[in-house]
This record gives structure tokens, sequence and C-alpha cells, in this order.
């Protein structure tokens, strides 16, 4: 809710800014044809899209989580595989004059789910910790993960040719990387059940640049591609628990870090009528230098209390999105 109240304070800030800057445009008066080199009879002055996505995320970093008490590995992270998940983006573009225009962009995916294996050991299981946890006797353990992720950002496009726009911009990038618990159950004359909850959230405030180019533009149909890239500051932290069934056991770390973040987006788009187009592509990001879950088991020691945090985190996301786009 936090970043989502974010994301609309920012696009209404920035459509707020660009109406009183528009007043400087040069008046549509002026622009006697569309041959006109980006007058504002040329170009819309609002551009408005709203799109469904559909984003795959990476499988974690390969690192055990459990053990039986022999050595051998039975769960790892690795083993949870996230499918295609559905979410959604909008954005809002105003025109300020013949050569830039402002723009804030927002999307959210909040349910990639997965789950490992249930695996029965009749030596025990322990949780990889600084210190493992775990029992000797006949244990099963169940795996389950989530992840969820938020982006906001408001960018200056510069028009450096009819077909091409360079973008400048700040971006909020929201990683929580979390949900991953490890249920340890232990069956027969004393049943007993032990929860193991590792969390990591990552807040990334960074600047970005880009391109955005219009690669085809025939009829009805026109062909574009999008890149970014920016270096970020990543403020995150991790919490990790034991609890059979109350707390018994906790540790927490945060710390900062730098962080990397990479996008490419190839869209197609058929107008419909002079202001609606239906727009169709494929998009793909990458993080860097990111605390994901999986990887802060191995340096927590909840028996202690003492913290650890590790930025080992490199996930990747990919899918189609599909939507509208609205100009005036």
């Amino acid at each position: 809710m936090r970043i989502t109240l974010l994301a609309i304070a920012a696009i209404l800030l920035a459509a707020q800014c660009a109406g009183a800057a528009v007043t400087d445009a040069t008046p549509c008066g002026v622009c006697n044809s569309c041959e006109s080199r980006g007058g504002c009879c040329c170009d819309p002055v609002w551009i408005v899209h709203a799109d469904a996505l559909f984003l795959h995320r990476s499988t974690p970093r390969d690192v055990l989580l459990v053990r039986n008490s022999d050595g051998l590995p039975l769960t790892s992270a690795g083993e949870f595989d996230f499918q295609y998940d559905a979410g959604w983006q909008i954005g809002l573009t105003r025109r300020l004059n013949e050569r830039w225009s402002i723009e804030g962009n927002y999307f959210k995916v909040d349910s990639w789910n997965a789950t490992a294996t249930p695996v029965v050991s009749a030596l025990g299981t322990y949780v990889q910790y600084v210190d493992p946890v775990g029992s000797d006797h006949e244990t099963e353990m169940l795996s389950s993960y989530r992840s969820e992720l938020e982006s906001v950002e408001v960018n200056l496009r510069r028009d450096v040719g009819r077909r091409l726009d360079l973008i400048f911009g700040f971006r909020f990038i929201e990683l929580a990387d979390g949900n991953l618990a490890l249920v340890n159950y232990r069956g027969g004359q004393e049943p007993f059940v032990a929860t193991h909850s590792i969390d990591a959230n990552n807040c990334l405030y960074g600047f970005q640049l880009g391109a955005d180019a219009k690669v085809l533009s025939w009829g009805r149909f026109g062909l574009g591609t999008v890149l970014k890239a920016g270096i970020y500051g990543n403020n995150a932290h991790n919490a990790v628990s034991i609890a059979d069934p109350d707390p018994h056991f906790a540790c927490a770390a945060a710390a900062n870090h730098a962080a990397f973040e990479g996008e490419l987006g190839i869209t197609a788009s058929y107008q419909l009528t002079k202001a609606l187009s239906v727009e169709a592509g494929y998009q793909l990001l990458w993080l860097e230098g990111v605390a994901c879950a999986s990887d802060q088991v191995g340096v927590s020691d909840p028996l202690t209390g003492t913290g650890g945090i590790t930025f080992n985190g490199s996930p990747f996301y990919n899918g189609a999105f599909v939507g509208l786009v609205l100009t005036r």
C-alpha cells in the first residue's frame, strides 16, 4: 500500500508540474502541418497507457537450505520454480514542448509463489543456518517461497529525432523476497512442529538512463523498443525466526549496498481510432546486488540472535504484456 500511494502521488505530481510548464510550449496556432519538427500539432500532449502483465521470476541461486544428520542435502533453493504471475502497470506522459516530455510509470506483481518437494528423513533434518538447527528424529520438511516486486519511476524524455527519445529519470524499486517458510514436523510419541520464517526486503533508489526507439511505423501498425539501465542504492533488511509454535529464536540484519537494474521492452501497437491504440509486447528486467530470502539462511544465526545479510541475489524477470493506449 505504501509504494502504491507513492506511485500515484509521483505520477500526479509529474502531471501537475507538466501542466504548468506546457504553457511555455509552442502554440498549436503556429504549427501548420504534421511536417513540422515535433510540434504540438504533430504529437499528442497527453499519453496514458494501462497494461496487464504476465511475468516469470527466475529460480533463486541454488544454495543448500536443509540437510539430514549425515550431511546429505535434502532441500535447496534451486527447487523453488516460480511460474508466470499476473500484475499490472500504468503510465502517464505529458508533452512540455516540441523537444521535452515528462512521464510517470508504475507496475506491480505481488504473488509469485513456489514450493519445494516435501522431504522425509529417518535421520532427522537440519536447516543450514550458521549454527544448523534441527532434529535427529524422523522428520518431514515442507517448504514454500513467496516474492513481490513493485516499481515507480519519473522520467524526462528528450526527443532527438522522429524515431528516438532519450530518457533521464529517477526510479524506486521494492523487492519483497520473503515468506520463505521451512516447516519441520517431527511425529512419533512427542509430535513437534517448528516453523522457520525467512524474509528479505530491498528498497532501491537511483537514477536511470535509457532510449525509446520507433523501429517501424506502417499505416496503423507500429513497432518500438525501449532500453533502460540504472545504478541504485539498496537499503535492505532481513528477519529470521523459529517458532514452535511461539517465537523462541530470532535474528535480523540491515545494510546498504550498490545495486543494478536493466530493462528491455519490445512493443507492437495497432491504431484502433485516432485516440485509442491496442499494444502488446515482451518485457525483460534484471536486478543485481539484492538480498534474496534463500541467501539469508547461511549467514543468519537465530540461536544466538546474531544476524547477517548478503547481497548475492540477481533475479531475472521476463514475460508478456497487453493493454490500451489513449492519446489526446
